[in-house]
């Protein structure tokens, strides 16, 4: 990372500024395509408080077993 940032002539200080337009991309992609899927994103802030499997299985019994996007989870409201 320190590499990246020495060739674009920048600071590690300026991550901030240089990865937040593409995590914004990336939210907004996400939510696009959870839209077009009728997915709820659901925030999960502690990972390790249950099984994705489980949780996946829960939705598909809910939902049924049809083709197509089940879940969209994410670490937490401000994305990754």
């Amino acid at each position: 990372m320190s590499y990246f940032f020495y060739k674009k002539h920048l600071k590690l200080f300026d991550f901030h500024k240089v990865f937040t337009p593409v995590t914004e991309e990336i939210k907004a992609n996400a939510e696009r395509i959870a839209k077009e899927n009728g997915v709820a994103i659901e925030y999960i802030r502690n990972t390790k408080a249950f099984r994705k499997e489980d949780r996946i299985a829960e939705i598909i019994k809910e939902r049924g077993t049809e083709e197509g996007l089940v879940h969209f989870g994410a670490g937490n409201k401000r994305y990754l």
